[in-house]
């Protein structure tokens, strides 16, 4: 690239020297790189005129290729320095389905945050263990989460926490309570969490803790999904979720016995490009939920 920058620039100076000067190279050097040049294309690019440089024909042929490849270059340096000042303001944020509906205001407190007002926020969703692997090998920046490690790569901080509650279909005879105890509902057709989700790994040892053994009829991945059976009316659940998430056609009621709430966490990599950049000022942003 740099003997194609000298080949453009001698014929654009008219002379060795004039084009050293411009370039802010010893003559000797800028000589020594246009010969290397001809010998390894195989061909004069240049015929001396008196004191000054002619180019041949087939330098005059290639000159348009040098400075398409010298234009190119630059548009790709301009290019590189521009996607680099985007990396730096783009959040990739990864968070559990369960708090989608709280995504678009934290986005707002983050954007509103002083400093951050050109920030672009990438956003998807995923399972906590999911998240958690994309932040270790810097697929994420910030990841909103529904269990922390206690040692290892990444800084956790507490977000949120929900109630856990019963889920029944509004004509169930104990729809009309505001709150119940686990054995109401031992009887009924239960809608579990799938096995392998981490809010069924966080539930089911609190319902076992209390000696509820729930009949399990179906299992769903989501909350989503497991509101969507209960609607339908093919059994309760127990579950913590945001009121705004329940459909209509559902009674959510109180489960004095589960003292323990469903925490979410935010989560970001330890030395991480973001945790240096960002991290604290967002980690105010979102943790001042009443602000």
């Amino acid at each position: 690239m740099l003997q194609l920058q000298y080949f453009d620039t001698v014929c654009q100076a008219g002379t060795v020297s004039r084009a050293a000067d411009m370039l802010h190279i010893a003559q000797p050097s800028l000589s020594v790189a246009l010969k290397n040049l001809e010998e390894e294309l195989g061909l004069e690019l240049f015929a001396r005129r008196g004191r000054g440089l002619e180019l041949t024909a087939a330098g005059s042929r290639l000159l348009p290729y040098a400075r398409k490849v010298l234009a190119d270059a630059e548009r790709f340096r301009l290019e590189a320095a521009w996607q680099k000042e985007q990396d730096k303001n783009r959040l990739r944020l990864s968070y559990v389905d369960v708090v989608e509906d709280q995504v678009p205001g934290w986005i707002r407190k983050i954007q509103q945050k002083e400093g951050h007002r050109q920030l672009l926020v990438d956003t998807q969703s995923a399972s906590t263990g999911e998240i958690l692997r994309d932040l270790k090998e810097g697929r994420c920046d910030l990841g909103i989460v529904s269990e922390k490690e206690e040692e290892g790569e990444l800084h956790f901080q507490l977000l949120e926490e929900m109630e856990y509650m019963a889920a029944v279909y509004e004509r169930h005879p104990l729809a009309s309570k505001e709150s119940i105890f686990l054995e109401e509902i031992s009887r009924d057709p239960f809608v579990a969490y799938e096995k392998s989700s981490m809010a069924g790994k966080l539930l089911d040892p609190l319902l076992a803790a209390l000696g509820f053994s729930p009949r399990i009829r179906y299992r769903a991945s989501t909350e989503d999904a497991i509101l969507a059976f209960v609607r339908e009316g093919f059994g309760v659940s127990v579950l913590a979720c945001r009121p705004c998430r329940v459909p209509s056609g559902i009674r959510m009621l109180k489960l004095p016995q589960i003292t323990a709430k469903r925490r979410f966490y935010l989560a970001v990599a330890k030395g991480s490009r973001f945790r240096e950049t960002h991290s604290e000022s967002i980690l105010r942003a979102l943790t001042d939920l009443e602000g």
